[in-house]
């Protein structure tokens, strides 16, 4: 997010779109995190009650998002990507 304001070349519109976009895409990721997170949990809940004599929910969860991280930023880093590249975040040179 950070990298988009330093290459802000244009007039002050510009710089309100990017703000914007950056704002909406940042909870668009937000919301398909919460979703994947609550849609997986409903569905593992029996599993995390069957098994909760050897492990308790705070081990589960740090395990569920150490393993989900990597495919995590991978999708984020793509989705970033794509936005910066149609969105035209680097401004007009």
């Amino acid at each position: 997010l950070a990298g988009s304001f330093g290459a802000v070349w244009g007039a002050q519109h510009s710089l309100v779109e990017r703000v914007g976009t950056i704002v909406l895409t940042s909870v668009n990721s937000g919301m398909i995190a919460l979703v994947k997170a609550l849609s997986s949990f409903v569905e593992e809940r029996a599993i995390l009650r069957r098994e909760r004599r050897y492990y308790g929910p705070a081990p589960y969860l740090l395990s569920r998002v150490l393993a989900d991280a990597p495919l995590d930023v991978f999708f984020a880093g793509l989705y970033g990507a794509i936005i910066h590249r149609t969105c035209n975040m680097l401004g007009d040179h």
